[in-house]
């Protein structure tokens, strides 16, 4: 099984390189058809001097396409790079013996021992991955300027309108067919039928490609980060399918960039028609102008077969889903308590105290408990520690009281005392502004002393953070399928997580982020108070 999802992922890349080549090959006509229609329409708007238009928008995908295969190429150099690993470590730092070497691929020849030929194989792996990665390159960089040269075509459609209505007096008593104005409305609404038949086909050709390309980078996507996860304990695989998985992602993104480009253009089309003067218009040309406003409701998207828009909304759902899954899994992997019920039908109701599971959850109780113990040692040293700093604070701050009485009167809780010799190194700062070396060195120990607030309060909050993640941990537990002696003691876990094991300075200020937040943001209040005080 692990075998075959191995496997999955690079089989399902391979058939999507081939769908692509399949696509183009069965919808020759279609493509015979927009390379007839982009030669004409790139003449037409050359003689006119409107190419400017459709040249910035098809030049906008040339440099897409350039970053999308720089991008792949660059994650295919570090695919191949990683079973090297080995070989080029038995060269720079050699061991008694050969390390293990991964090919990039799992392969299977009947006729000879694949570790014995590695190289051979590694070289025929990667002539057969550069094929796959160039010819995905290559088909997607052909559909995106294609797609841009759709797009291209109703940026000039509304640039054409908005060039017609500019100036509007051209128009007399004779008959609109007659007019030149009158002329370049009607090559608008040409314009505007060529781009929805160029759209029209390009959408007909892609659907069904769209449609299983989607379906399968899905699929490998999913395959990637299972890998991933499993093989966390093995970094070069797990690195292999990392790259993969991003690979893969950021084909699809770059599968949904460029019908998010078309649906925007298209769109634009409307605001264009809009903001142009068309109240100066006879109704006639207005008549028109609402026409193509009422087609332009009708959004040009792209589809996988009309089940999947390809958009960018619609790839950030399908990131966030895969984020949550690898997230899952990870926490499936990690969690000790989970691990431990995950296979409860191995209890009797005999002799429960010797079945192996009942064991793990035994040693799981053991734990916890010792887990406690060091939380209560730890707290019961660092008590004393951590008051006798307050206290030193407090003396320091006495010290000094003379010259700032007026200020430490806000200030007079030991809770704050930490805080109080912050303040006061932000006073020395604020009164010395005027002597740039003495501001600077108390702003100095100022940041250093925030620093060593920091850093006090920092382990605190991950001791904490830990003890209370617990609850959790056993909550999300199959705890429900264990026998009820076994419900009781996870119930006893659950009730002392309730209690959170915390660092404190004597009872008075619990050493986390919360408080460490607090005391910067009143810190900076009081520099912002004194800065106005002493202007």
């Amino acid at each position: 099984m692990d075998g075959v999802i191995e496997c999955l992922s690079y089989f399902v890349t391979s058939s999507t390189s081939a769908v692509k080549v399949l696509n183009m090959h069965f919808n020759k006509r279609n493509f015979s058809k927009m390379y007839q229609l982009v030669a004409k329409q790139w003449e037409h708007l050359k003689l006119n001097n409107e190419l400017h238009v459709l040249e910035k928008v098809v030049m906008q995908g040339n440099r897409m396409a350039h970053f999308y295969r720089n991008t792949l190429v660059s994650f295919m150099v570090l695919f191949l790079l990683v079973p090297l690993t080995s070989p080029i470590l038995d060269i720079v730092h050699p061991i008694n013996g050969t390390r293990k070497r991964q090919q990039l691929l799992r392969v299977n020849y009947i006729f000879f021992n694949s570790d014995d030929y590695f190289f051979y194989i590694y070289l025929q792996l990667f002539w057969s991955t550069v094929v796959v990665v160039l010819t995905i390159v290559g088909a997607d960089w052909l559909y995106m300027l294609i797609i841009h040269h759709s797009s291209g075509l109703f940026a000039v459609c509304g640039y054409q309108i908005q060039k017609a209505t500019a100036n509007l007096n051209y128009f007399s008593g004779e008959k609109d067919s007659d007019n030149s104005t009158y002329e370049k409305f009607r090559n608008c609404v040409i314009m505007h039928k060529e781009a929805i038949q160029f759209y029209n086909i390009l959408d007909e050709s892609s659907q069904s490609s769209y449609l299983i390309q989607v379906g399968l980078n899905i699929l490998s996507i999913s395959t990637a980060a299972v890998q991933t996860v499993v093989n966390l304990d093995r970094p070069e695989e797990a690195i292999r399918s990392a790259v993969f998985c991003g690979a893969c992602q950021f084909h699809l993104f770059l599968l949904s960039l460029p019908g998010q480009v078309l649906l925007d253009h298209s769109s634009d089309l409307a605001d264009n028609i809009y903001s142009s003067k068309w109240y100066k218009a006879p109704v006639q040309i207005r008549k028109v102008l609402y026409m193509m406003q009422i087609r332009c409701r009708r959004f040009c998207s792209l589809t996988a077969g009309g089940l999947y828009e390809m958009n960018i909304e619609n790839f950030g759902i399908t990131f966030k889903t895969c984020i949550s899954y690898i997230t899952m899994l990870m926490s499936m992997k990690e969690h000790r308590v989970q691990k431990a019920t995950v296979n409860p039908n191995n209890f009797t109701g005999t002799a429960i105290s010797e079945n192996y599971t009942y064991e793990r959850i035994r040693n799981c109780t053991i734990m916890h408990n010792e887990a406690i113990r060091f939380s209560n040692i730890l707290k019961e040293s660092s008590q004393a520690s951590y008051l006798i700093q307050v206290g030193l604070n407090m003396l320091s701050i006495s010290a000094t009281a003379v010259q700032v009485k007026t200020i430490f009167k806000m200030i007079t809780n030991i809770k704050n005392s930490f805080r109080q010799i912050i303040v006061y190194i932000i006073l020395q700062t604020v009164i010395n502004l005027d002597r740039p070396e003495e501001a600077i060195r108390s702003a100095v120990f100022c940041g250093a002393c925030l620093f060593h607030l920091l850093l006090l309060s920092l382990p605190g909050q991950v001791l904490l953070d830990h003890c209370s993640d617990l609850a959790d941990n056993i909550y999300s537990s199959k705890w429900y399928k264990v026998p009820v002696q076994i419900q009781k003691v996870l119930y006893v876990m659950q009730i002392r997580c309730k209690r959170f094991c915390s660092l404190t300075a004597g009872g008075l200020y619990e050493m986390n982020i919360e408080n460490f937040g607090i005391t910067f943001k009143t810190c900076m209040s009081y520099i912002t108070m004194m800065m106005s005080v002493k202007n």
